[in-house]
């Protein structure tokens, strides 16, 4: 025993402290830190660090690590960059639930890339931003490079919204047209190879269209302004790798009102049409292969329509606009795309516009009554390519709601009211596609479970009985785990386990695959590695193993070699577990 306690002490000085990044490329790199609570304004040292992000950035280093606070800045990264976040204050022990670092963006968006991004990783940060001004929490639209984007929390995002019309009378160029808002992204990425993992995106809403103005361009002669569209909300638009993202509360905007329109000539002078409302959207995976794993996506909103202007005497109403399309996944490439373990719950598109009025002014009525918009479409999981490969296996989609069209204005005949929408579990939009739907549960969907798809090997239609536990309110109710029934998505898939639970008292799914979403286990950092019962010389050994790259653990052993749980294994987790078979000291890594 003495021997392998001598070996793997003599491992440890050579080894030292040195973390073992999973940026291979960082080992020899700079290293630069960043804590706002600093005296200021450093110079860029674990002992002396910066105090803003911005001054780290120009240093450009290969890695920035940012200490819990609140940053109120926007970062541009770079080529390369390794950009981590929730360190402790001080000790720099890191864990970004304990220790958010929120990044507050100033500008349109919070973090933000162009170009070729080389290796990039972003993780641990909190993001969010200023209302009405930062509609992206990460925006890597239209790059390229290998990006990793993990572990981050996107919250609280509203797009800047249309501006309503002006109310003009006589300059021809008046604009009384009210503006369509703009779209919000918690998370847009392109690039070569891209992983998108384990971030948590919520309360992400698209701009409303601004209402109609009025022109008056005679007397007694005025035009009403069009209603501005409503602008499209995303949690994540991205593609390649997006695994274990929890997406929720992302609404699209309503349409602008039309404005009404007057006329006591005979001329002209209509009202406005109403503005269409936003398209909402969970996850969308764009070009190329994408692989959706275990990902949570729930209540997403599509906007109203926006409703029509009336029209008074001889001006004729408008139509409403139409409301948005909602998806909780939407795959719009010809792939192959892969979901699988995936949850998709609450999806609602709000109204279509009601149609304007036909209004007397000093007579009878003279027009018809405008139709009103039509409601909008919902789509748990929403197949978009006319052509490709799309294999959906394993997930659960349930409760999707059809809009009510808008109701039809009054007049001398009224108006059509505008059609409902539609509500489907699995949409597929062209049946050229190849689609492989297997293991999979939809369950109460407005108008039906499938379109353009049938039910395949072990799908199922019941209530998945979804119960709350320690993370969220999807886990699957389990006699096993205290609950009075099973759910019947317990077992009811194929063999794909991995170590993860859909049980409330966090046992791993066991036997036969769990359908739907996964939650994490809660680590425990104990050192036992080889799940002895016991901390030995060989749960040492194992880990200073990983920590030279020689073995590659389980999430089980990782787990438990982590001492420190900051997600590196490191010499510093071996020599205390090594400490704790000494007895010299419980599993705790001093060696940051």
């Amino acid at each position: 025993m003495r021997s392998e306690y001598i070996s793997i002490m003599i491992g440890l000085l050579f080894l030292g402290a040195t973390v073992i990044s999973p940026v291979a490329a960082v080992a020899d790199r700079e290293v630069l830190y960043v804590d706002v609570s600093g005296v200021g304004p450093g110079d860029g040292s674990m002992e002396d660090p910066f105090v803003s992000i911005g001054q780290a950035l120009l240093m450009t280093p290969a890695e920035i690590r940012i200490a819990e606070g609140s940053y109120g800045e926007s970062v541009v990264v770079y080529p390369d960059l390794i950009l981590r976040g929730g360190y402790a204050s001080g000790s720099w022990f890191r864990d970004p639930v304990e220790h958010p670092t929120i990044i507050t963006g100033q500008g349109e968006a919070a973090v933000s890339g162009s170009g070729d991004l080389g290796e990039l990783e972003i993780t641990g940060l909190s993001i969010t931003g200023i209302p009405g001004i930062t509609r992206y929490g990460i925006n890597l639209d239209s790059v390229s490079g290998t990006i990793l984007i993990g572990r981050n929390l996107i919250f609280d995002l509203q797009a800047p919204s249309g501006i309503d019309g002006e109310d003009c009378s006589s300059t021809p160029e008046c604009d009384f047209h009210g503006s369509s808002g703009m779209a919000a992204f918690g998370i847009i990425c392109s690039g070569t190879n891209v992983i998108i993992a384990e971030n948590t995106v919520h309360h992400i809403y698209g701009g409303s269209g601004g209402n109609g103005g009025q022109w008056d361009y005679a007397a007694g002669h005025t035009d009403g302004g069009d209603g501005g569209h409503g602008a499209a909300a995303f949690g994540i638009y991205g593609k390649g790798s997006l695994s274990c993202n929890i997406v929720y509360a992302v609404f699209s905007g309503n349409g602008g009102h039309g404005a009404g329109g007057f006329d006591d000539t005979g001329y002209g002078g209509d009202g406005g049409l109403g503005g269409t409302g936003g398209w909402a959207t969970g996850i969308y995976a764009g070009t190329g292969e994408n692989h959706l794993f275990s990902n949570l996506v729930f209540d997403i909103t599509a906007g109203a329509g926006g409703n029509g202007g009336s029209g008074t005497w001889w001006a004729s109403p408008a139509d409403g606009g139409d409301a948005g399309f909602c998806a909780g996944v939407m795959l719009s490439s010809v792939g192959p795309n892969f979901a699988l373990l995936t949850t998709v719950d609450s999806l609602n598109v709000l109204d279509g516009g009601d149609g304007g009025h036909s209004i007397p002014y000093s007579g009878p009525v003279l027009n018809p009554g405008a139709d009103g918009g039509d409601g909008g479409e919902c789509r748990g999981i929403y197949l978009a390519s006319t052509v490709g490969q799309a294999i959906i296996n394993h997930n659960v989609v349930t409760n999707t709601t059809v809009a009510p069209g808008g109701t039809g204005g009054s007049g001398t005949t009224p108006g059509a009211d505008g059609a409902d929408g539609t509500a489907y579990g699995l949409y597929e939009y062209s049946i050229s596609r190849t689609i492989l739907s297997t293991y999979n549960c939809l369950w109460n969907h407005g108008t039906g479970n499938y379109y353009n798809v049938s039910a395949g090997t072990g799908d199922i239609s019941q209530d998945p009985v979804y119960v709350t536990g320690d993370f969220g309110d999807y886990y699957l109710s389990q006699i096993a785990a205290g609950q009075a029934t099973d759910s019947p998505c317990v077992d009811a898939g194929g063999h794909i386990l991995f170590y993860a639970t859909t049980r409330t008292d966090n046992f791993p799914d066991e036997d036969l695959e769990d359908l739907g979403y996964h939650y994490p286990i809660p680590c425990i950092n104990h050192g036992d590695v080889n799940g002895s019962g016991d901390i030995t010389a060989e749960d040492a050994q194992i880990t200073f193993a990983i920590a030279l790259g020689s073995y590659t653990p389980t999430t089980e052993e990782a787990c438990a070699a982590d001492c420190n749980g900051d997600d590196n294994i490191t010499a510093g987790d071996a020599q205390a577990t090594f400490f704790a078979v000494m007895g010299a000291g419980e599993c705790v890594n001093a060696l940051i």
